[in-house]
């Protein structure tokens, strides 16, 4: 997480394998992209804040089946 005035850019998150209670949360970020990575996730949400460019290349995620979310809130539109 980072904040308004100095968001996180371009962050690359490559070549991982987790087990993980929660899967993502990001505030003010500007490009994130997670590839080549193995997920095992007990709580499939993704919550987004304020981020953008977020791209999941090459991603297995292995979860409850039918319980991914993905809740995306945007305090700044047009920024």
């Amino acid at each position: 997480m980072a904040i308004p005035e100095s968001p996180l850019a371009n962050v690359v998150i490559n070549k991982i394998q987790s087990n993980t209670e929660n899967l993502i949360t990001a505030a003010d970020v500007d490009g994130l992209t997670i590839s080549n990575a193995l997920l095992s996730v007990h709580n499939p949400v993704i919550e987004l804040l304020d981020a953008r460019k977020i791209l999941f290349d090459k991603v297995k995620l292995t979860s409850p089946p039918n319980s991914l979310q993905v809740k995306v809130e945007d305090l700044y539109p047009g920024k």
